[in-house]
């Protein structure tokens, strides 16, 4: 959903938002690798496990981000993206 996200933008030929939530995510992603595989902070040890649990946290948190900015943004909400989801 992020790739697609990602594609709409780049296609009404405004591709910053995504760029800024991307850089963004880039040092929280590292910062919660860190902290989940040592254990640092009060969080678990979960070595492998939380570099994985981290990035898909990230990822998910991406997409939530740029799906705001698809549907409450000017001018992405003109195109009612997600309008007849249902």
């Amino acid at each position: 959903m992020l790739q697609a996200i990602r594609n709409f933008m780049s296609a009404v030929n405004r591709p910053e938002p995504i760029l800024w939530i991307t850089l963004a995510a880039i040092p929280i992603n590292a910062l919660l690798v860190y902290l989940l595989v040592y254990g640092k902070l009060g969080l678990p040890r979960l070595e492998l496990f939380g570099a994985g649990l981290a990035s898909a946290l990230v990822n998910y948190a991406m997409c939530l981000a740029g799906l705001w900015f698809a549907t409450m943004r000017r001018p992405f909400r003109d195109y009612h993206v997600l309008a007849d989801l249902w």
